[in-house]
């Protein structure tokens, strides 16, 4: 009775692809090798390092996905990379050379398996076939987009940088608007919203959430997102609602006009970021964006005084756009296109023109 069950398994696994990535040739065809000798006749090799893909076309139905870090002991920007990169839905391994205790804790707090290439090829084998049976979850990347002023335009931008990573990924990604944000992303997404997840996009789902914090991204209307974007307004928040956003997000962009008020609560919402990377080992990545949301007049404050009462760079600056250039929800921005590369962790590429409209924030940081 059991021949059955068993054959449709091993027929199924049969049809299914497993993608290798490795940088060098030679382990790419010496994994692939071993994942064929455990039932997988259809291999596709990758010949990358893991860091420099920008982005992976992985079929939904995909077996799963084998990594190959070599010597590389500091997980970070690969767990990042992965996380970014492959769907939620698909098991992932990851192997090396390094046979480091800790190094395997920090991939699997992350729900990744980490194997010594040498020593547990058997352990590699077993895991990809129980791959799919495996209760470990991979944790979605969480973005804080927090405005610190009302009227200082998060919504907008938190939409735009929404839709490019969505489009630069192309992996599952969802905004969340939050209670005491503007209210306004249906306008921007140009279709009725509730409190549940719609999709605006091949990639694409939006939501209004319930309440002023960040939701619990472990609860199932999230299990195969690979990106939340979580936009609010902190100003009118209690100090107990920002910790919380705070500690739950991987990185926060801090969204601030020329006005004392805004500048105020970025102070206070720094030191809280600081206080809470200096009690955990995890570290939250902050990046403070002044964006321009109305002509600069002389009477303003100039980018220099801002950085020098924050006692830190402005990570990118967002000039005033004329009212018809916003009034595609689409219309592309270049400074855009560096704040969510600089939320990737990747370094923008900037052109000469828009150089030259950042020169001011790079002579400051000097």
């Amino acid at each position: 009775m059991l021949l059955f069950p068993q054959k449709e398994e091993r027929s199924s696994q049969a049809e299914r692809v497993f993608y290798v990535i490795s940088a060098q040739p030679e382990r790419s065809q010496e994994l692939a090798s071993l994942l064929r000798l455990a039932g997988f006749p259809h291999i596709e090799v990758i010949t990358r390092h893991i860091t420099t893909i920008t982005h992976l076309d992985i079929p939904a139905g995909t077996y799963g996905l084998l990594v190959d870090i070599e010597q590389d002991r500091l997980p970070e920007q690969i767990i990042t990379a992965l996380l970014a990169l492959v769907p939620r839905s698909i098991w992932c391994g990851v192997v090396g050379d390094s046979d480091s205790i800790t190094l395997a804790q920090r991939f699997a707090d992350h729900g990744m398996r980490y194997f010594n290439l040498y020593a547990q090829r058997d352990a590699i084998t077993e895991a990809a076939i129980n791959g799919l049976t495996l209760s470990v979850r991979r944790n979605a990347i969480s973005i804080s987009i927090l405005g610190c002023k009302g009227g200082a335009g998060s919504s907008y931008l938190a939409w735009q940088v929404a839709n490019r990573i969505a489009q630069l990924r192309q992996v599952p990604t969802l905004m969340i608007q939050g209670a005491a944000a503007s209210q306004d992303l249906d306008l921007l997404a140009g279709k009725k919203l509730s409190q549940e997840v719609t999709s605006v996009g091949k990639h694409l789902q939006v939501m209004f959430a319930r309440q002023s914090q960040l939701p619990d991204l472990t609860s199932e209307n999230f299990l195969n997102v690979n990106f939340v974007l979580f936009e609010q307004a902190i100003h009118t928040l209690t100090k107990e609602v920002q910790r919380h956003i705070a500690e739950h997000s991987a990185c926060l962009v801090l969204v601030l006009d020329r006005s004392m008020t805004s500048i105020r609560v970025v102070r206070q919402a720094i030191e809280l970021v600081e206080s809470i990377n200096r009690a955990r080992q995890k570290s939250r990545r902050l990046l403070l964006c002044l964006n321009d949301v109305r002509p600069c007049t002389s009477e303003m404050l100039s980018q220099e005084d801002i950085e020098a009462l924050l006692g830190r760079h402005i990570d990118i600056l967002i000039p005033y756009q004329r009212k018809q250039a916003i009034a595609a929800a689409t219309q592309s921005i270049p400074q855009i296109d560096v704040l969510v590369r600089l939320i990737l962790g990747e370094s923008p590429a900037v052109s000469s023109s828009l150089l030259k409209r950042l020169l001011p924030m790079a002579r400051s940081r000097k």
